[in-house]
């Protein structure tokens, strides 16, 4: 049983150092809920050009202006029973990506610190990657069979193996682009999707994290309610309107735009104000225990 410190003195911080901290506290907070707003509005921007582009063909023409409310040439597509853009075709998903799966590591070869981030399913947390503090380490020498399992910034990877239907949070097919300077390696049943043209990555980013292609990808899983998974060949048998080449050159420098801002104000500013807060906060919780 613990015993009472009745008679004990416990001095505490005076009245103005406790309002400096709270003020500090309030301080980081407000930037960290900006950030997050920040980065909520970028994502929903660079949903709202996708859409426009490539589900209302709006992009821009020759002259800058929205394609088919301009007059813009289209044709009719058969299987998608509606009009098209003039030189898009409806096609394979693996026209346009290569799929790599995960390493199945040894108990052995994790370890709580070190030099490589191991990337399992618990990490992809849509739209993005995470590493958290439990993450464990690989710090052996790369290999040449796991050089092609990093995770590099910007790559998409996807879970999978995951819940049904019944639990969506946790649901196969979450996807999520690893934004860390820091090569990490990607673990069993975590698969990464590499274009096979650099300037396809964000238009697959945006069509593989879409809703209808997620309840595909979703309602096309085998197993369990608890347990379900998919296939590399499952993803590349996805169906795609496919634009043409220059269309899709200047989407990724419009996408890649707010992205690569997107990633610096995730990843670097939100890391430093919690390094930050964490610090405050270890700093007081010292000074309360010591006195």
């Amino acid at each position: 049983m613990g015993r009472f410190l009745w008679n004990e003195i416990v001095p505490i911080p005076s009245v103005d150092k406790q309002q400096e901290i709270v003020r500090e506290y309030n301080i980081i907070q407000n930037r960290i809920a900006l950030n997050k707003q920040l980065i909520t509005t970028l994502e929903e921007t660079a949903q709202t050009i996708y859409k426009q582009w490539f589900v209302d063909f709006e992009f821009p023409d020759e002259k800058g202006k929205p394609y088919k409310s301009n007059g813009g040439k289209m044709i009719w597509c058969e299987e998608l029973e509606k009009e098209i853009p003039v030189g898009w075709e409806y096609n394979y998903f693996g026209n346009l990506i290569e799929t790599i799966n995960g390493y199945a590591f040894k108990s052995e070869d994790f370890d709580l610190k070190g030099i490589y981030p191991i990337i399992k399913i618990k990490n992809i947390k849509a739209p993005y990657v995470y590493i958290q503090s439990d993450t464990q380490y690989y710090n052996n020498k790369i290999s040449a069979n796991l050089r092609k399992l990093t995770a590099n910034k910007g790559d998409i990877l996807i879970s999978m193996t995951g819940s049904g239907a019944n639990q969506l949070n946790s649901a196969v097919g979450q996807v999520g682009k690893y934004y860390y300077k820091v090569k990490a390696l990607i673990n069993q049943r975590v698969c990464k999707i590499l274009p096979k043209q650099d300037f396809y990555n964000e238009f697959i980013f945006q069509f593989i994290s879409s809703q209808d292609i997620q309840t595909e990808l979703l309602n096309g899983s085998t197993g369990s309610a608890n347990q379900a998974n998919i296939s590399p060949n499952q993803i590349k048998d996805l169906k795609v309107l496919i634009p043409d080449e220059n269309t899709l050159k200047i989407y990724s420098k419009t996408a890649s735009s707010i992205d690569n801002f997107k990633s610096l104000e995730m990843i670097d500013k939100l890391e430093e104000l919690n390094i930050l807060l964490l610090a405050k906060m270890t700093k007081v919780e010292t000074k309360i225990e010591t006195v």
